[in-house]
């Protein structure tokens, strides 16, 4: 029994039964257990491997670099353009193959912690200083090895890192990998084997098909939820095909007018609720409805194709019905479909669908619509500010351009109603540095403030690649 377990006992049944404290001895000490447990301070033993760290094998980077660091890891440009900085700093530092210095080891392994997607830029900059910090705290424990090289033991490693080193290891070795992921889940929780069978789908084939139909069958419902997303990646799979099954006598194509209909499902067959078709819909969605919209996200998007007899754009531009868009958008997001996410962003741009795009293509998209060209001639600035927020988080000097353009052609008494978009021109090339500089004292304050914010932190990307070079 611990101090505070045994304080409180002695506190219910009183210092006359239990004898030891006195009473102003025993609110003392359990007053300063209540202040060490508010603090968070626990006291844990560890055996270090090692007194002190391995002799670094990269070169720290410079003070100034490390100056730029620590301002992008400040408030100075604002908390939403923190990651963004830092991502960029990152970057450059790990191309030129340099560390940090000492003193901010500790705040990038803390930024590492809040934020998963930086970790691999972190670890490579860090340093052997950086690893040996990391290996003294599960908190950090993220940081205390590469994942790609490094053998972990599934019996102590922390998820997050027992997670990275079962994505290596399946895309080096897929079936010795699933191997891996079968026997590191054995004895978890449901929430953490179905986070570590989320593993699978680096270098997923239908070679897993097996397992992942055994997971429709365990009694979590995450678990379940993981199998049904992975198999949707798999066309060729049984449960690609059932969902087929399902489609077929609800769709009729009329050829004349390559005119899809498509019927609502009067009930579920038996075996839908194993395939992850959630009978129940949400707030404010019809059952049926919300039936077909889970059958089209599973079906094949290749099966629309010959069934009608027509090309993606051509069908997305007239959806038999709603629930059949946002089912086709689902198994893009799914099946990762490139030419079917193109259609449907040209027939309906949708912030959502950015994210389904590559790179060059979203950004060829949303050149266009900063230009005001077909197809998004009707597109208003507040909705093309809302598909820019989802979009890269650099522009290209392209799009950069465009959209520098359009902000300098907004009246200054109007540019208030404008502020979505003014607030995204720190992801800006600093190819427009200059026509950024040219804006700057032509609209209100309040934007005038956003302009050279931006202004800002373009100059500090052209001062982090200067020194990097």
């Amino acid at each position: 029994m611990t101090r505070w377990d045994d304080g409180v006992a002695a506190l219910l049944v009183g210092t006359e039964r239990r004898p030891g404290l006195s009473e102003a001895e025993l609110l003392a000490m359990l007053s300063r257990e209540a202040t060490r447990r508010r603090a968070g301070i626990r006291i844990v033993h560890r055996q270090l491997t090692s007194d002190h760290a391995s002799p670094e094998t990269l070169v720290e980077c410079s003070g100034k670099g490390a100056q730029l660091l620590d301002l992008a890891l400040s408030d100075h440009f604002g908390t939403a353009s923190k990651p963004v900085l830092a991502r960029t700093w990152l970057g450059a530092c790990r191309r030129a193959d340099r560390i940090v210095p000492p003193q901010l080891v500790r705040p990038l392994l803390e930024l590492g912690t809040r934020d998963v997607t930086i970790r691999a830029e972190v670890r490579a900059v860090i340093g052997e200083r950086g690893r040996w910090m990391a290996a003294m705290s599960k908190r950090w424990g993220w940081a205390g090895a590469d994942a790609e090289a490094a053998e972990v033991d599934p019996e102590s490693a922390p998820l997050d890192v027992l997670g990275d080193w079962l994505r290596s290891q399946r895309r080096t070795d897929p079936p010795a990998g699933q191997v891996a992921i079968v026997e590191a889940v054995a004895g978890l929780a449901a929430a953490d084997r179905a986070e570590l069978y989320g593993a699978l789908e680096e270098g997923l084939s239908l070679g897993d098909e097996p397992l992942l139909e055994s997971m429709l069958d365990e009694r979590s419902t995450k678990i379940r939820r993981v199998a049904v997303d992975l198999l949707a990646q798999l066309p060729g799979s049984a449960w690609s095909g059932r969902m087929a099954d399902r489609i077929d006598p609800l769709v009729a194509v009329q050829r004349s007018g390559t005119k899809l209909t498509v019927e609502l499902p009067e009930t579920l067959d038996a075996a839908a609720g194993r395939d992850g078709i959630v009978e129940k819909p949400p707030p404010g969605t019809g059952r049926q409805a919300w039936w077909l919209r889970q059958i089209v996200a599973g079906v094949p998007l290749d099966w629309w194709v010959q069934a009608s007899g027509s090309e993606p754009a051509e069908l997305v531009a007239r959806p038999p019905l709603s629930e059949v868009r946002a089912g086709w958008i689902d198994a893009v997001r799914r099946q990762r479909d490139a030419t079917w996410a193109a259609a449907l962003f040209d027939a309906a741009p949708d912030p959502a669908l950015l994210e389904l795009l590559d790179e060059a293509t979203a950004t060829d998209r949303l050149v266009v619509a900063a230009k005001g060209k077909r197809p998004f001639r009707k597109l208003g600035i507040n909705q093309l500010a809302g598909l820019l927020a989802a979009g890269p988080e650099r522009w290209s000097p392209a799009l950069s351009l465009a959209v520098v353009d359009l902000a300098g052609g907004i009246k200054r008494e109007s540019a208030a109603s404008f502020r979505p978009l003014f607030t995204l021109l720190g992801r800006a090339d600093h190819t427009v540095l200059d026509q950024l500089v040219r804006l700057a004292g032509r609209f209100p304050d309040s934007i005038d403030r956003l302009v050279r914010e931006a202004i800002n932190q373009l100059t500090f990307t052209t001062s982090v690649e200067e020194e990097f070079t």
